[in-house]
């Protein structure tokens, strides 16, 4: 997995786009999951909220906390950042870099291997 992070006014925050973060968007939009999963990228507001969340899974990851809202978000945030979290929400949900390559354990380290298998 490839970490992508976004900068806000000097600060680097990680950004995960998984199934934590679809959770606590459905529940910061008190809607139904499978709603949330139909985000469009359209929508002002739901870019602001999936962004708090995506922020708040991947410095939960990143073994600190963030705390702030979307409101909150919405102050300090750029259209800059905007962009680079919609380039990471396509990749990272819709597909991007890695998707092509086959699962691994925690040691893989992401490079293609050699293939085993023998054609006859």
């Amino acid at each position: 997995m490839i970490k992508r992070f976004i900068t806000i006014r000097g600060r680097e925050y990680r950004v995960e786009v998984n199934w934590n973060a679809f959770e606590d968007y459905s529940r910061m939009k008190g809607m139904t999951i499978s709603d949330a999963l139909k985000l469009s990228l359209q929508e002002g507001d739901g870019i602001k909220v999936m962004m708090t969340a995506a922020i708040r899974e991947g410095e939960r990851l990143e073994g600190r906390t963030f705390d702030m809202d979307p409101v909150g978000l919405g102050e300090l945030i750029s259209v800059k950042n905007v962009t680079d979290f919609i380039a990471i929400y396509k990749e990272q949900y819709l597909g991007g870099i890695g998707d092509d390559q086959p699962a691994g354990d925690a040691s893989d380290d992401g490079k293609k291997k050699e293939s085993t298998d023998i054609a006859s």
